[in-house]
C-alpha cells in the first residue's frame, strides 16, 4: 500500500482536477498515533497549469485532498483513487 509522506510525488485533488506536486512538509496534529482529519500537507506544485495554480507555488491542503500518484488509476471514462497510508 502506498504511503503519503514528506518528499512523495502527489496529486492535489480539487475542483480543477488532479494537479501534480511534491510534498514539502507535513503539518501534523495527532493524538497517540491516530492522524486526524485536520492534519495538512504543504505541497509544491510541479505541473504547468492555468487552472488556479502556478508552477513552484506552495499550497497547504488537508491530507484527504492530497493523493500519492501511485494510488491514482485512470480508465477511459473514470479516475479511481485507491486507499493509502499517511506517515507523519
Amino acid at each position: 500500500m502506498a504511503t503519503l509522506q514528506k518528499g512523495s510525488k502527489v496529486y492535489i485533488d480539487g475542483f480543477a482536477g488532479l494537479i501534480a506536486g511534491v510534498v514539502v512538509d507535513m503539518l501534523c496534529q495527532h493524538d497517540s498515533g491516530i492522524v486526524k482529519y485536520h492534519t495538512s500537507a504543504s505541497v509544491k506544485v510541479t505541473a504547468k497549469t492555468g487552472r488556479g495554480y502556478v508552477r513552484g507555488e506552495v499550497v497547504a491542503r488537508p491530507v484527504s485532498m492530497v493523493v500519492p500518484r501511485e494510488c491514482v488509476r485512470r480508465r477511459k471514462y473514470s479516475t479511481r483513487i485507491l486507499p493509502y497510508n499517511v506517515l507523519v
